[in-house]
Parts: C-alpha cells; sequence; structure tokens
C-alpha cells in the first residue's frame, strides 16, 4: 500500500512540473528568414546567466544573456534588442555560447535565440547568401 501512494506521489510530482524538451523541425533559410524580425550578424562579446525575464515559470537563472558587438543588419534595425536571450541547455533548445563567436542570428521582437532557426548554421551559409544576392541586400562580389 506505502509502495502505491509513494508511486502515486512521484507520478503526481512529474506531472506537475514543467519539462521541456527540444525538437527542431526544420525550415527553410528563407522561411526562417521571412519569420523574423531581425536578421543581422554579430559577435559574441560577453554572456551572463540570468533568470528568464520572459519566463512563465520560476527558472532559477537558466538563461544566457548575451551581449553582440557591432551588427552586420540584413533585415530590420536591431539595436532596440541590447541583449540576446537563449536557454543553457540545448535540450531546451538553447544555442550553444561561445565568446568571440561570430553568427548571423534570426530571431523575433523578443531576443529569443533557439537551436532550431535562429542561427544560420554552417551548412546554410551558401543558401543564406543566394537570398541575400536575390533579395538584392548585397552586392554580388
Amino acid at each position: 500500500m506505502s509502495k502505491s501512494i509513494a508511486m502515486m506521489a512521484l507520478l503526481s510530482f512529474l506531472y506537475s512540473t514543467q519539462s521541456k524538451a527540444c525538437s527542431c523541425a526544420h525550415a527553410t533559410v528563407s522561411e526562417r528568414f521571412d519569420d523574423a524580425d531581425y536578421v543581422f550578424s554579430a559577435e559574441i562579446i560577453a554572456a551572463e546567466m540570468v533568470a528568464d525575464p520572459n519566463a512563465e515559470y520560476d527558472n532559477s537563472y537558466d538563461t544566457f544573456k548575451i551581449v553582440m558587438g557591432p551588427r552586420g543588419e540584413y533585415r530590420n534595425d536591431s539595436t532596440s534588442l541590447e541583449f540576446l536571450y537563449t536557454d543553457i541547455s540545448e535540450a531546451s533548445c538553447g544555442v550553444r555560447v561561445t565568446i568571440g563567436a561570430r553568427h548571423t542570428f534570426m530571431v523575433k521582437d523578443n531576443g529569443r535565440v533557439y537551436l532550431c532557426g535562429s542561427l544560420v548554421e554552417r551548412n546554410e551559409q551558401q543558401a543564406f547568401q543566394q537570398l541575400l544576392l536575390d533579395r538584392k541586400l548585397i552586392e554580388p562580389q
């Protein structure tokens, strides 16, 4: 009887806690570009662990606040985004934060960076460059 109560208590706890898992259904570079409010390239110059300012639950410092250097803008002026935010864990769709790394970001107004779709990946660079050329956002070299 006590094992049943313990098992029910455990199951109740597991169902009542919020869990996250990252699952990607990758859209094309063009679709992600069109969906983003801002598209820009920037170097990550600093990052710190913070509590997510937009969290719907108590997350106790499970977010990185990302500080960026000068930006190369491709879509809209992103200067209103003082910082970007990403979950610390890749299991929660956070991106790996490396100081000194330069990325092309595709983000919404909230400044959230997700593992699935917020960055132009290395294997997508050629498609991204072609998109910029096709839309006359850069000059041919």
